[in-house]
Parts: C-alpha cells; sequence; structure tokens
C-alpha cells in the first residue's frame, strides 16, 4: 500500500521552537536556530524510520479563513508569534525544499483543511495516509487508512500513532463524532467558545448518549429540564457555529494530485551548504558520510544528534522532606541563611483559586532542599492547623517571600485568612521583565536557567479524562514534586535577582510590578457584582432588535438566507444584489467588518447588515456569557489580571476579560450598567487619567508647543488643530478636531499618510499634507520617534520611564517589513509603557492607603488601563473621591500635569 505523509508544518514549528528554547542554538551569522534545527531533527527521522512514498509539508498564511470571517474571535487570544521565531520560518522551508519536499499553502485555508482535503482524497484511492501533527482537531479525521503521527519524547521511535482506539480514549467517542464533541465543549487554544456551562466531561457524555449535536438539540427541546438541556437549547445556534468553526474542511479547491507529492532525493550540497551556515554540524556530517544516494542515515543511532543533557530530581543531589510536626518545621527553617528569602508554594485539589484548597505547603530556604507539609484539603480544621504552623514566617516583615505566580498562591492563602507580608519577589514576573518574549512556566525557566528538568505534574496526575487531583495521590509523590516546585524556585531568584540588578531593571520589579501582586490579589478576591436581571432584560431586547435587523435584511435582500454564513451573505450581495466586491477569498468575495464599511452607502441592506452583527456579538460574547461566569460562593465575577502578557507592561484581563467591555456604541456602553455595587448602600466610583499617552509623549519628547497646550488646560485636540491648520482654537471646527484627534493617537502607533487617509477618508496626499504639519507644529515629537528607534537598533531595546524595558530582536532585521514593525513597537513601548507603569503606581499606593485606615469600606475593583473602578459606600465618597484623585495624579511627576477625571453613579456606565 502506498503511503502519504503529510506534516502540519506551523505546528511542528511552535513544537520545535519551545523544545530547543533552552538550547540557544545560533547560526554562523548570530540567528537563532533552535526551531530549524528541531524541525530538521523530526523530518529527517521521519524520512529514515518511516521511508513514505509521497509526503508534503502544509503550512498555514496569514490571510483570513472562513473561520474568521464567521467568529470575529476565532484565535484572537493567540499570543503573536515570538519574535525571535519569525525569522526562522524562512531557513525551515528553505530545508523543506532542500529535501525537495512539496511545500503548500493556500490564502483562505488553514493547514488543516489542506491536509484533511488531500488526506480524504488520497485514502479514497487505497492510500494509507499519516498526517504528522500533534493537534487534537486532527482526530476528527482518523479513519482505517487515515492517521495521525504525533511528534513525542516519550518514546525511542519519535512518534506516537494516534488510531481510532486512541481517539476513543481521548474523547469517549469514534473519530465522526469528534467535532460533534468539541463543537459542545469548545477549543481554548483556537478561542472557539462552545455552549457556556458545557465542558469536556459534559460535552462527551452527550454524544455518548444522543449521538450528535442536532440530537442532543432535539431531545432538550423535547424535555428542557436540568442546566445543561436548557442550555443547548438557549445555544443552539452557537452550538451549531462552533461545529462549523471546528470541522475540517475536506474539499478545498486545490488543484494538486497526491501523485505529484512523491519522495525524491534530496539536494544535498544545497543542505550542506544551509547546514554548514546554520551550524548543524552533525546534519551536515551524516550528509556528507552519505554522499549522493539520497539516503540520510539513521540520524540518532548513535548518539550523535543534541542529547538531552538536562539535570532532574533523579540526577541531582537534594534533602526534601515531609513535615509532619510544628518541631520539625522549625528546625528546617533555622537552616535559612542570615537575610536570605523564604520561597513557598501550595499544592491544591484544583486549578481555580477561588475555589481551590490547600493540599500541602512547600517551603524552601537554601537551593538543593525543601520541605513539604501534607494538608488534608477536605478539613477545614486540618487546614487551619497547618496554616497556624507556618503564619508567623508568613507573616514575618523581615523575611523576604518569594513565589513564582505567586498571585495564585497567595489568593487562596488570602482566602483562608493568612496575609503573606512581605511579598518580596516573583520569579514568573522577572523573567518576563527580562525577557518578555520567553515563555515563563517553572518548567521553562528552569530548563533553560538551570539546565534542570523538573517533574512533570502529569507524572503525578496524568491527563485528559483520567486525570487526578493531587489530593487523591499518595502524600510521598507530592512531596518530592512540590518541594521540588520550591527549591527550582529559590534557585531562579538567585540567577534572576543579580539579572535584574545587572540590567538596572531591579528597582523597577521592587517599586512596581512586585508590589503590584498582593494588590490584584485583593482585587481578584474581592471581583465585581454583575446585575443578571439587567442582563437577562437586555439579552431579551437584544433579540427582539435581532429579528427587526434581520427581517430589514431579508425586505431589502427580497428573500430570507441565512444571515450569520458568510457565503450566503457574498451570493446576495455580490451576485443577487450585483454590489462590488474589493476582498477576494478561497470561498468567494469577502464580506468582513471592512468590506462592509466600504458599501455602507451603497445599498440599505448594508446598515442593517453592520446592525444585526453589532447587536449579535455583543449579546454572545458579553450580555449572555458573563452570567455564566458568576462565582457560585462570591456570586460576583471574578477575573484575572495578568503581569505577563503585554510585553509594554499593561496588565491583561481574562476570564472574563473585563477590559474589552465595550464603550463606543450606545448598546456596548449599556452593558456597563450591569456592573453595579455589591452593597446596599454604595456606589461605583471610576478615577481615569485624561489622555494620558498623550501627556506622556509630550513629557519623554520634551515638546515645548504640546507640554504647554497641557498646562494651559487646553483640549490637546483642539489646541493641536488650532496649530496644524493656523487658526484660532475658537475656530476650530468639529471636522479639523477629528483630524488633529486622530494624527494625535495615531503618530504615536506609526500611522502611516496612507493609514491616516483611510481613517479621515481623505486623499492621501491631503493626510501627508496634515503629517507634514503635524511634526512642523510639534518637532520634537519627530525627533524623539527618530532617537528613540536609533537608540533601540544600538541597545536591542527601549526603556519606560521608570526603568522597564522591552527588547526588539526585530529592529535590525533584514526583512524591511518585520524591522518597520519594530520601529513602531520601539516608538510607542515607552509610551504606552510609562502609561502602564503610572497606573500601576498609583493602584499600589491606593492600595496601602486604603489597607492601612482599617474604617474605609472602599474597594477598588477593577482596572481598565487608564481606569480604576472603586466600590465606595456613599458615606465615604466624599473623603475617598479626592483621595484617589490626589494619589493618582501625584503618582509620578511629568513635565506635565496629570489630570484625572472621576464621577460615581449606581452602576458602572452612570459612574462615567
Amino acid at each position: 500500500m502506498k503511503t502519504l505523509y503529510l506534516i502540519d508544518g506551523m505546528a511542528l514549528v511552535y513544537r520545535s521552537y519551545y523544545a530547543l528554547l533552552q538550547a540557544n542554538l545560533k547560526s554562523q551569522t548570530d540567528e537563532p536556530t533552535g526551531a530549524v534545527y528541531g524541525f530538521t531533527a523530526t523530518l529527517m527521522k521521519l524520512l529514515d524510520d518511516h521511508k513514505p512514498d509521497h509526503i508534503a509539508v502544509v503550512f498555514d498564511t496569514a490571510a483570513p479563513t472562513f473561520r474568521h470571517e464567521k467568529f470575529a474571535a476565532y484565535k484572537a487570544q493567540r499570543p503573536p508569534m515570538p519574535e525571535d521565531m519569525k525569522p526562522q520560518i524562512g531557513y525551515i522551508k528553505e530545508v523543506v525544499k532542500g529535501f525537495d519536499i512539496p511545500v503548500l499553502e493556500i490564502d483562505g485555508f488553514e493547514a488543516d483543511d489542506l491536509i484533511g482535503t488531500l488526506a480524504v482524497k488520497a485514502a479514497e484511492e487505497g492510500v494509507r495516509v499519516r498526517m504528522v501533527t500533534p493537534d487534537k482537531d486532527y482526530m476528527q479525521l482518523v479513519t482505517d487508512r487515515i492517521g495521525i503521527l504525533r511528534p513525542t519524547s516519550k518514546n525511542d521511535s519519535g512518534f506516537e500513532e494516534i488510531d481510532h482506539q486512541a481517539v476513543a480514549d481521548k474523547f469517549g467517542v469514534s473519530p465522526d463524532q469528534v467535532i460533534e464533541v468539541l463543537g459542545l465543549m469548545g477549543d481554548s487554544a483556537d478561542n472557539v467558545p462552545g455552549v457556556p456551562g458545557i465542558g469536556e466531561k459534559t460535552a462527551i457524555k452527550l454524544i455518548q448518549e444522543h449521538g450528535s449535536i442536532a440530537n442532543a438539540i432535539a431531545a432538550a427541546k423535547a424535555n428542557p429540564k436540568g442546566k445543561v438541556m436548557e442550555k443547548l437549547v438557549e445555544f443552539e445556534q452557537l452550538a451549531y457555529d462552533c461545529r462549523e468553526l471546528v470541522t475540517i474542511d475536506t474539499r478545498v479547491p486545490i488543484d494538486l494530485d497526491w501523485h505529484r507529492l512523491k519522495v525524491t532525493a534530496p539536494k544535498t550540497q544545497d543542505l550542506i551548504r544551509l547546514f554548514q551556515h546554520l551550524n548543524f554540524r552533525t546534519f551536515r556530517q551524516k550528509l556528507e558520510t552519505a554522499g549522493q544516494t539520497g539516503e540520510t542515515g539513521d540520524l540518532f543511532s548513535d548518539g550523535s544528534a543534541v542529547q538531552d543533557g538536562k539535570k532532574t530530581i533523579q540526577t541531582e543531589e537534594h534533602d526534601y522532606q515531609i513535615v509532619r510536626d510544628p518541631v520539625h518545621l522549625k528546625a528546617y527553617l533555622n537552616q535559612r541563611p542570615t537575610g536570605a528569602p523564604l520561597c513557598f508554594d501550595l499544592e491544591t485539589d484544583q486549578l481555580d483559586p477561588l475555589l481551590a484548597r490547600p493540599v500541602g505547603i512547600a517551603l524552601s530556604v537554601k537551593a538543593g532542599t525543601g520541605i513539604y507539609m501534607p494538608v488534608n484539603a477536605d478539613s477545614g480544621a486540618d487546614i487551619q492547623e497547618k496554616l497556624e504552623w507556618v503564619r508567623p514566617v508568613l507573616t514575618d516583615p523581615s523575611i523576604p517571600k518569594i513565589a513564582q505566580n505567586g498571585k495564585f498562591d497567595l489568593l487562596i492563602l488570602e482566602r483562608f485568612g493568612l496575609t503573606v507580608t512581605p511579598f518580596s519577589f516573583d520569579t514568573m514576573i522577572a523573567a518576563f521583565v527580562l525577557n518578555s518574549n520567553q515563555p515563563v512556566g517553572m518548567d521553562d525557566l528552569a530548563e533553560k536557567y538551570l539546565n534542570y528538568r523538573p517533574v512533570p505534574i502529569t507524572d503525578l496526575i496524568g491527563s485528559g479524562k483520567n486525570q487526578l487531583s493531587m489530593k487523591n495521590i499518595a502524600v510521598e509523590k507530592v512531596a518530592d514534586y512540590a518541594a521540588e516546585d520550591a527549591d527550582i524556585t529559590l534557585q531562579l531568584y538567585q540567577v534572576f535577582e543579580p539579572d535584574l540588578r545587572a540590567t538596572g531593571t531591579l528597582g523597577y520589579c521592587e517599586k512596581v510590578d512586585f508590589p503590584l501582586v498582593p494588590v490584584l490579589t485583593t482585587m481578584e478576591r474581592l471581583g465585581v457584582k454583575i446585575d443578571t436581571d439587567f442582563l437577562k432584560s437586555l439579552s431579551q431586547d437584544m433579540t427582539g432588535k435581532l429579528l427587526d435587523f434581520r427581517e430589514q435584511i431579508f425586505q431589502a435582500a427580497g428573500f430570507e438566507f441565512n444571515v450569520n454564513s458568510p457565503k450566503q451573505l457574498s451570493d446576495v450581495l455580490f451576485n443577487k444584489l450585483g454590489l462590488p466586491p474589493s476582498k477576494k477569498t478561497q470561498t468567494g468575495f469577502s464580506t468582513d467588518q471592512s468590506v462592509l464599511e466600504g458599501l455602507r452607502f451603497a445599498h440599505p441592506i448594508i446598515e442593517s447588515i453592520l446592525n444585526f452583527r453589532q447587536v449579535d456579538k455583543l449579546k454572545g460574547t458579553y450580555v449572555d456569557a458573563l452570567p455564566t461566569m458568576v462565582n457560585p460562593e462570591t456570586g460576583r465575577v471574578h477575573s484575572t489580571f495578568s503581569q505577563t502578557i503585554a510585553a509594554t507592561g499593561r496588565l491583561s484581563s481574562n476570564n472574563p476579560n473585563l477590559q474589552n467591555i465595550p464603550i463606543r456604541t450606545d448598546l456596548g456602553r449599556e452593558i456597563r450598567k450591569a456592573f453595579i455595587p455589591g452593597e446596599e448602600g454604595w456606589v461605583i466610583l471610576s478615577a481615569d487619567y485624561s489622555q494620558i499617552e498623550l501627556r506622556i509623549v509630550a513629557a519623554v519628547a520634551g515638546d515645548e508647543a504640546m507640554t504647554s497646550t497641557f498646562k494651559a488646560g487646553i483640549d490637546i485636540h483642539t489646541g493641536t488643530a488650532a496649530r496644524v491648520f493656523g487658526v484660532d482654537p475658537s475656530a476650530v471646527t468639529r471636522d479639523m478636531r477629528r483630524k488633529a484627534k486622530e494624527v494625535n493617537f495615531g503618530i504615536i502607533y506609526g500611522i502611516s499618510a496612507f493609514g491616516l487617509a483611510n481613517r479621515l477618508g481623505i486623499p492621501q496626499g491631503e493626510a501627508r499634507d496634515i503629517i507634514n504639519r503635524y511634526f512642523t507644529t510639534y518637532p520634537k515629537i519627530k525627533q524623539y520617534m527618530e532617537t528613540i528607534v536609533g537608540r533601540a537598533k544600538a541597545d536591542g531595546y527601549v526603556e519606560t520611564l521608570l526603568g522597564r524595558r522591552r527588547y526588539l530582536p526585530d529592529i535590525r532585521s533584514g526583512n524591511r517589513t518585520v524591522q518597520q514593525m519594530a520601529e513602531r513597537m520601539a516608538i510607542n513601548s515607552p509610551i504606552q509603557g510609562t502609561a502602564a507603569d503610572l497606573i500601576k503606581l498609583a493602584m499600589i499606593d491606593i492600595d496601602r492607603w486604603l489597607k492601612s485606615t482599617p474604617s474605609l469600606k472602599t474597594r477598588m475593583i477593577l482596572q481598565v488601563h487608564d481606569e480604576l473602578v472603586f466600590e465606595v459606600p456613599e458615606s465615604e465618597v466624599d473623603l475617598v473621591k479626592p483621595e484617589i484623585i490626589g494619589r493618582m495624579e501625584s503618582a509620578f511627576q511629568l513635565p506635565v500635569p496629570l489630570v484625572v477625571e472621576a464621577g460615581t453613579g449606581a452602576n458602572w456606565l452612570d459612574a462615567h
């Protein structure tokens, strides 16, 4: 039987990048090559051991697919590609070309769609197909002839075979039912939401019982009892939409016969030259030995490839002990060197810090040592007893406390009445400040900085549907794992503290990011109250609006169709109504937001479609979703704030993302009415920095004209318009101010004449003239932009006013497009980063003031970039409002005044 191997290119690239990140491999020109090496090793292993008859490597492209058109948030949460990975993609494609293997990629389709289409076609002709990928979504394609080879380091073969049984073990259903399960549970990796309230276990159970989403929904409609059945009925369309999103398209219109993918001899000399440049000595020697025969040789038979070489708990001396009484605990703590910190780490019965209960407490005071105190998570008395054992040391102000992702542990301890003091150092945050482009999980950091491979959590609790809770694992096994975590975190601190000191960023961390951790801990614990009755009423109103807009669309079209189908909508607009298309995709003409905006005045149907989409998105993303996120124990919504996502230093919010509540439309603003105080007689107080980034621009650039405008209290957009257009401020029109505002905000993001013209709807020449006059008006801003880019190219990084660095490896890229993007980051990062620093300082100061004034009940509950939100008793408003404003305005001294606007109301919207 002929064989066809289809390699999921980008999935393998990412896997290789992170697997060899710590190896720090470099080419002869000092370019990173870890991803290239890992990819090449896997490819050569595949060719050598499996000897395929036909093969291809399939890549995604940057173009949007039908899934992005169907669901705007599809994959939106994914972080950008690491900066040092981007230049490796070109080398990887050169390697593939050197082996004379076809590279397949088509705009509008993802790699899995191309692979699925080729796999099905080949299998129908009797070919045995193997899809080489770590992606579980491919399990839906598994048949007797189509299987998966998952790259793995768990066995000598280098690959794990995924067949019918493996799919059943993973999902509990047959391969053709995988999309049914995924449609219900969603896919967090691709930001596919699934049906709210239905997780993997429930989804599997429903499909095992009913066979399909359609059958499950039909059963729910027949007998809508129970929360799960109610969800199925309520979110019927969402379930079908999610099923469509996770379904691999096996009918891609690709004009390619799999027979043309036949394996041929590699271009040995080309590969030898390439491997020499990449410093791949082992690969080069193998090819030189093989000569021109086309045989790659057994790359791994003699162990000459990159060896693991990682230290482990089995190879390194250590002293990890189980502590079962306070005397033993005290004896261990006495080993702490004078002035040294204490590292702590909790093991818990689950990962939600608002529901988790401690299973054990690990401490380390000296590298190579650690202790573990088991805790009965089901016994409140035992939890309190063990916490009393550690309370003296965790609250001793003379002992610095450190942790990895300490907010998680601090939040759980706070829930049980123990506040750690002082919290001095977080290794995860330290790693991110040192290099925001690197993974900051403890295992990744240990391998990179300590050459040490910690015990994987899956070794203890397993994975998938058979995963256990930590409380069900033998204490002796957990003890080594937990004590190792504390010990390794302490050793990472011993690396990162001097590194931060050497780069001049330790002071920043000690002033800003480390003391912010307890502040965020308290905010996450408090959460925010949601008026679910209001949202239910708003949802009903939105349903009515959707029906009205849908009817308007049908009337304008002259017939009914599926408004949510981009393909049907494209047919209506461009074939039936004859509107001019502007963007082509593989499935037809695009109907995305930009296309519709361009057609807004071409036909009455467009306005109705835009209105329909806006309401539909707001309803699904916020109005219907927020009530499902209310914590059952607190009755409030608890967002998680992260300090290690945005490279600029801005906080990020997720589960749910409360920083993304829309404010630009009337309907979007209505959603903020649902955020209310949690107590009777209380109000919401909102305090917002006014035009903070522009004030920072004036400060960092030292521009006298812009600075004087702010000092005079003149509206900056009116002042800019007056200067740019040469008129008195009183003569500035709304249109002039609008143009000035776009330039003010656009300049710091590197806006071009083309971009400004598109935003303002004006000729490009006029936009260029406005930008030139802007720089004439504010000459120091142009000088700042040129200077900061030059400094970034010289140093490799930029800094905020408080000293936080952002490294920009692409600033020296040979790819002009990539380099220009890095230049824009160089201009904007010090501005946006300084704004982030300022509000963090204000949060720390306000939190310290509130906690030092026990009589006050006011609570800080949200941060939304430049805005802080509080719950305040009405009786405290007159006291806390000016205090909050004053502390925010004095958080940092700038040459321009900081201005804070604050208001109060019965809800978040009314407080503005």
